[in-house]
């Protein structure tokens, strides 16, 4: 096998633990002492996530509502707040975008940050992830699991490898090493089912799916096989893209006044605005965007319009306030005002979020350094540091 990728490849997979849970424990922090289960209204009969008290008694997402009662008959059960939970989840990629602009969104708690080209800023990528977690558990109030590795998959399974709020760093090199002993349920797509049909055969380990043969393995797991070997042997050359999690972006504001109609496109421009944050926060472009009116007797006027080429943000207010035109709208009474674009897809800035300090002053990165040999078993002492005449006091 060949070497598993370039050693200059410094890529982060970062999980927020319990997300879902944790967004209703910073919103109400009493949640934290009890028990607290979260389901959503679409599913009211499957666990969507559970807090730290929760797990303790056994209850696990995707697991039915009843059966998780039955566990702990005090959990407290609350429907998901889709609106926070989109606020949270912006709100942990816009801090991820401050460490690198090469981020991609897996999940809304989930992403890689390939920090390649960004080491004059910080002085190894564990320091990086520190930072990153001590942001995210200041900011946002949730704990995350990071996994630093050469390439996506090893990343993803040392991130999945130490929950929750953990940190494990992959040496290049060694990734074969480090994959081969991990139980074989954390390589994407091994669910339950599929890992206990591989336990029936012998295979337990990521170790094992490396050592055995396509064929055989392909009864099992299909034509994925192939690829799913090569990730057993820590082989991955996927690059990080770009991606931004949201397929839309809806800003709408609930009107306790009818306001007078030559109000309105004031108010159409000012949310405008809040969805052009949204797409310089994901460095995004969108293709397609609608303008709607909910009147006060329940009826609903809307107009989109869709773009051959990418609508940018300094054209959004100006394009929607059109919209309205095209409605004929004069004195209806209003009880909404909303604004979409859809369509989104990215485009690249150069360091707009980066930090313009080349790396944090002495005493931060050997405070920082002791924290990860203390806590991580990281050794620490091959880092070499600048001298105090070094640094820009």
């Amino acid at each position: 096998m060949k070497q598993p990728h370039s050693p200059l490849q410094n890529i982060l997979f970062i999980s927020l633990d319990r997300f879902i849970a944790s967004v209703h424990e910073a919103l109400q922090p009493e949640l934290r002492s009890r028990p607290l289960l979260i389901v959503t209204r679409q599913r009211p009969g499957i666990v969507a996530s559970a807090n730290a008290k929760a797990y303790a008694h056994g209850v696990r997402s995707n697991m039915a509502t009843d059966e998780a009662k039955q566990l702990c008959p005090d959990l407290q059960v609350l429907f998901a707040d889709g609106e926070q939970i989109t606020q949270f989840s912006q709100e942990f990629y816009r801090i991820l975008h401050r460490f690198s602009e090469k981020v991609e969104a897996v999940t809304l708690d989930e992403a890689y940050v390939d920090l390649t080209g960004y080491e004059s800023l910080w002085i190894a990528p564990e320091y990086a992830a520190i930072r990153i977690k001590e942001t995210i558990a200041k900011e946002i109030e949730c704990t995350a699991s990071i996994g630093i590795a050469s390439n996506k998959i090893t990343a993803f399974i040392a991130s999945k490898s130490k929950k929750p709020d953990g940190l494990t760093a992959v040496p290049w090199g060694r990734e074969a090493l480090f994959l081969h002993a991990q139980n074989v349920v954390l390589m994407p797509g091994v669910g339950t089912r599929i890992k206990t049909l591989l336990n029936e055969v012998g295979i337990f380990t990521i170790g094992d799916i490396a050592h055995t043969g396509p064929e055989y393995l392909r009864a099992v797991l299909g034509d994925s096989a192939y690829a799913i070997i090569k990730f057993a042997h820590g082989i991955d050359h996927r690059p990080i893209h770009h991606r931004i999690y949201s397929q839309s972006i809806t800003r709408t504001q609930a009107l306790k006044k009818a306001p007078h109609y030559s109000s309105v496109p004031k108010i159409i421009s000012a949310l405008a605005k809040k969805t052009v944050l949204h797409l310089d926060m994901n460095k995004s472009n969108a293709r397609t965007i609608a303008v709607r009116l909910k009147l006060s007797d329940g009826s609903t006027r809307q107009r989109q319009k869709t773009y051959s080429s990418q609508l940018y943000a300094k054209d959004v207010a100006a394009s929607a306030r059109r919209l309205l035109l095209d409605m004929h709208y004069y004195e209806e009474p209003l009880v909404s005002v909303s604004v979409q674009l859809s369509r989104l897809s990215s485009h690249n800035h150069r360091g707009q979020h980066i930090s313009q300090n080349s790396f944090y002053r002495l005493k931060s990165i050997k405070k920082s350094l002791g924290f990860l040999s203390r806590r991580f078993g990281i050794e620490t002492s091959a880092y070499k540091l600048p001298t105090t005449a070094q640094l820009s006091i």
